[in-house]
C-alpha cells in the first residue's frame, strides 16, 4: 500500500479545509501533504468541490504600467495588490513581471532594493526594529559567514566613494571582486586571495574611533590569512580621481609574499604609514601632512607632519 491511500478522514477534512477555506492551491496543499495532485483532487471532487480552473487576467496598459513602477521603486510581488488595490492574488503580477524582466529579486535582492528607496525615517525604523529583534541572540560564525558570502559581489550604492574606486581598479586589476567575503567579513574590494582594500571616504571615518578599531582588529585577521591590506582615503578636498598611488600599491602588495602581510595607508595620491598587519595601530590613521598658511600668499598649503 502506497503514501497515496493512507489519507486518513482527518486528512482529506483538513485538504478541503486548506482548499475552500484558507483558499491554498493544489500544488501548495501537495507540497504540505507530499502527495500527487490527482490525489488532491480525487478528495476535493469526491466531495462535490468544484476545482478552481487557472484563470488569465488582462491587465490594462495603465495598470502593467503601475505594477512596473512600483515593482522598481522597491515594492515586493507580494505587497502590490495591496499597494495598488488591486483584488487579484500575487501569482499573476509575478507572470506579468517575469515575462517583462525574466528574473525577479531574490529575497535578498529585494530587501536592499527596498532599503535603497527607504526614507531616513523609515531606514531608522526598520534598524531599530531589527536591533530590539536580535538583541540578546548569539550569531553563530556560520550564520555570520553565509551573510558575508551572501553580500559578495555587490558595489556599495550607499557609499560615494566605493562605487568610483572599483571602476577604476577593475581597469588595472578585472579579477578585482567588490564586497569581498573574507571569513566573517567584507572587505571593500578584494583582488584575488591575497589583497583587500578598504576605501574611507570624508574625514569622519578616521574620526570614528569605534570604527578604527573594528578595521585594526579585521586587519590583524586578515593578515592571518595570507592577506594584505590597502587603505584608500579620500575626501572632495584631496581626490581628483587619481588612483595612480594606490595602483602602485597594489601592484607592490601583489608580487610580496602572504607570509608576512603588510597594510598601507593611502591619502589620495599621497603614501602615509605602512608596516606589518600584526603591528598595526591606531597611528597608522594619523594624516601625515598639515595645513599651514603660506605667509606670501596666505594661502594654506599641506607639508609633511
Amino acid at each position: 500500500m502506497n503514501k497515496i491511500s493512507k489519507l486518513s478522514k482527518s486528512d482529506t477534512d483538513n485538504i478541503i479545509k486548506l482548499y475552500t477555506i484558507e483558499g491554498l492551491s493544489i500544488k501548495d496543499i501537495r507540497q504540505i501533504y507530499g502527495i500527487g495532485q490527482r490525489r488532491i483532487s480525487q478528495v476535493l471532487k469526491k466531495a462535490n468541490i468544484p476545482i478552481r480552473m487557472f484563470r488569465k487576467i488582462d491587465f490594462s496598459k495603465e495598470t502593467q504600467e503601475l505594477i512596473f513602477s512600483a515593482y522598481e521603486s522597491g515594492v515586493g510581488v507580494s505587497g502590490i495588490p495591496e499597494c495598488l488595490g488591486l483584488t487579484c492574488s500575487h501569482r499573476p503580477i509575478q507572470r506579468l513581471l517575469k515575462k517583462k524582466y525574466g528574473k525577479l529579486r531574490n529575497p535578498s535582492e529585494q530587501q536592499f532594493k527596498r532599503m535603497e528607496n527607504a526614507s531616513p525615517e523609515e531606514i531608522a525604523y526598520l534598524t531599530k526594529a531589527a536591533h530590539d529583534a536580535a538583541r540578546g541572540r548569539t550569531v553563530s560564525i556560520e550564520e555570520l559567514r553565509k551573510r558575508a558570502k551572501s553580500r559578495q559581489g555587490k558595489v556599495d550604492s550607499r557609499s560615494n566613494w566605493e562605487p568610483l574606486v572599483f571602476a577604476e581598479i577593475i581597469k588595472t586589476f578585472p579579477n578585482a571582486i567588490p564586497c569581498k567575503a573574507i571569513d566573517i567579513y567584507n572587505a571593500d574590494i578584494g583582488i584575488g586571495n591575497t589583497i583587500a582594500v578598504e576605501v574611507f571616504g570624508g574625514g569622519w571615518a578616521i574620526s570614528d574611533k569605534a570604527r578604527i578599531n573594528r578595521y585594526l582588529t579585521r586587519t590583524k585577521e586578515f593578515a592571518k590569512r595570507g592577506i594584505h591590506t590597502i587603505f584608500f582615503i579620500i575626501s572632495e578636498h584631496m581626490w581628483t580621481g587619481d588612483t595612480s598611488e594606490l595602483i602602485r600599491i597594489i601592484n607592490v602588495a601583489s608580487n610580496l609574499p602572504s607570509a608576512v602581510c603588510q597594510y598601507w595607508v593611502v591619502w589620495g595620491n599621497r603614501k602615509g604609514m605602512s608596516g606589518n598587519s600584526l603591528n598595526i595601530n591606531k597611528s597608522a590613521f594619523v594624516r601625515p601632512f598639515i595645513n599651514v598658511r603660506d605667509r606670501r600668499t596666505g594661502r594654506y598649503i599641506s607639508v609633511p607632519r
